[in-house]
């Protein structure tokens, strides 16, 4: 057994991940040395839950005794527990003192999320990656991790690291309240660095989109509308964001309308080459954005759309500009003024195009792509690869015609930015 493989006031590997305790569920199977590592971590009280069939029969030809010796050694120790799949729950655990890393507060909504902890031993650095598989949700959740621990918002998409700028400490946690839409994920970092936080937000008001630190350090707040605001301080202090009368501008836009042109791909001419044939239809300026399936000579195909329409903008001093880009169906990037919007999450489609934005007359680009689906199910008796056709016909000719573009709508709004600190 490894030096690193060791239990320590009932904890496997407390410097991380720190696993509180092992559960088996349902296991009928299990090697001669895992059998030996269990008594070993039975012997130093790490706590572990056998679920259902236990483990008693060898993977493999050989070491069936061991294995059965193992076994009746590891059930006489107190720390092991034997239950019936209807006996062992989360509440079985709790009730031991075994209480998750991570935990959320009473939601219906909050059965599709799961999470995943990693720890950075070099650094000491912990990360959570969630994933919501269920409906969108504001989850609040709680982190057990040091106190004073700094917590960062870590994109994937982008690759942008910022500080979480809105949290509470409480009995030993870190609780934030964190929005996944459906199939949305993101990864919530903890920095165990020595040097001390700097000041953050417990709790706004309802009129603040968004908190974060500037570049200076400070704190500044997205306030959507005139009223007042308010936001209470890690250290009690409460700040008043004054309002601004009617002096705000905000702007609240349905883009459009778009000039679009399409590049259809398909197969070669003669179908004598498997090099493809690609075509560009000019649709030139539709009013609402829709699926392909719904313009005329798009509806059978396939490839890339491209987007192209203009907006105003006044007052763009101390403005937090964001376009939400609605639905995307396959891929989907974006230019504004020339310069590309930061990659999209397809799970949320909102991006923040304020350093992008110029006063008066702005302009927006999107490309959008398709799969080959159509394209084959238009050429269905006579497309081929390699000299074959498609194997399965009926995977094409049974489904109805696929919804590709840009459906939208394609929303600009726009909060005005204060600072907090």
């Amino acid at each position: 057994m490894s030096e690193q493989t060791i239990v320590i006031n009932s904890t496997l590997l407390p410097a991380g991940p720190a696993f509180k305790a092992l559960v088996f569920y349902n296991e009928t199977q299990i090697t001669p040395d895992a059998s030996q590592i269990l008594v070993d971590f039975a012997k130093d009280g790490l706590p572990i839950y056998i679920v259902g069939s236990v483990p008693n029969t060898t993977i493999g030809a050989r070491g069936q005794e061991l294995v059965s010796a193992n076994v009746a050694e590891l059930l006489t120790y107190q720390s092991v527990h034997v239950l019936t799949t209807g006996e062992f729950s989360a509440s079985v655990l709790a009730k031991d003192g075994i209480t998750p890393r991570v935990s959320i507060q009473d939601q219906p909504d909050a059965k599709g999320l799961y999470t995943f902890w990693r720890s950075d031993l070099a650094s000491g650095n912990e990360y959570v990656y969630l994933y919501n598989s269920g409906t969108s949700c504001t989850f609040n959740i709680s982190f057990m991790v040091p106190t004073g621990s700094k917590p960062y918002s870590l994109d994937a998409w982008t690759g942008l690291q910022q500080p979480i700028a809105v949290y509470e400490e409480v009995d030993g946690a870190t609780r934030l309240a964190v929005n996944l839409n459906a199939n949305q994920t993101t990864i919530v970092g903890f920095s165990t660095a020595s040097t001390p936080p700097a000041p953050h937000v417990v709790s706004h008001s309802s009129n603040i989109e968004r908190i974060q630190e500037t570049s200076e350090g400070g704190l500044e707040a997205w306030v959507t509308d005139v009223f007042d605001a308010w936001a209470i301080l890690s250290s009690g202090e409460k700040i008043t964001l004054p309002s601004l009368g009617d002096e705000a501008t905000f702007s609240n836009l349905t883009l459009g309308p778009w000039n679009l042109t399409v590049q259809c791909y398909g197969p070669s001419v003669d179908y004598a080459t498997v090099d493809g044939n690609i075509t560009t239809i000019d649709v030139g300026s539709i009013n609402t954005l829709a699926p392909w399936t719904n313009i005329a000579d798009l509806e059978q195909v396939s490839g890339m759309g491209t987007y192209v329409s203009r907006f105003d903008l006044s007052n763009t001093d101390r403005k937090a500009v964001l376009i939400s880009f609605g639905s995307v169906l396959n891929t989907l990037r974006a230019w504004v003024n020339g310069y590309m919007v930061p990659t999209i999450d397809p799970a949320n489609s909102v991006s923040d195009v304020s350093d992008l934005v110029v006063e008066g007359t702005n302009e927006i680009k999107i490309e959008v792509t398709s799969t080959l689906f159509n394209a084959v199910k238009a050429n269905i008796d006579h497309v081929k690869s390699i000299g074959y056709g498609v194997q399965t016909p009926s995977y094409y000719t049974d489904a109805g015609w696929a919804e590709f573009g840009l459906i939208g709508p394609v929303k600009l709004r726009t909060a005005r930015k204060v600072v907090v600190t």
